[in-house]
């Protein structure tokens, strides 16, 4: 089957559906101590930690694996493979567990000794999304 998308008095038709607006990214890192590179089977689990903790806060999550970059407080320029969690719920569930997500963000920095993780949220009530740094 073939779904058209037909557009009227400029709006989508398609889809309706008003529930899954939020969407929420954390950003899983490769390395620690921004040089040291942790291994394949070291880094496959903390995206599954990740996954798991957005799975069972907001019933899902999607996997997106990458290639990251950024500059040190040194100076030094940092290369990573990167795996970004995403997940996407109601406004009002993400309202409920937004410092359960923090808090999970704050200790998963720590643990795994970065000097910050990157996190993104985006919402019809913001419609720019916004990156954040913990």
């Amino acid at each position: 089957m073939v779904h058209r998308f037909k557009k009227s008095k400029e709006r989508l038709d398609f889809p309706l559906d008003p529930s899954l607006k939020t969407r929420i990214a954390i950003y899983v890192p490769s390395t620690y101590d921004g040089v040291h590179p942790i291994g394949k089977q070291k880094f496959a689990r903390r995206v599954g930690e990740t996954q798991k903790f957005l799975n069972n806060l907001f019933g899902g999550s999607t996997r997106i694996r990458g290639e990251g970059s950024y500059v040190m407080k040194g100076g030094k320029l940092i290369k990573e493979d990167v795996a970004v969690v995403e997940a996407f719920t109601e406004p009002r569930k993400w309202f409920e567990k937004d410092l359960a997500v923090k808090r999970w963000i704050e200790n998963k920095k720590r643990n795994w000794k970065q000097e910050s993780m990157s996190f993104e949220y985006e919402a019809p009530q913001h419609p720019a999304s916004s990156l954040t740094f913990v």
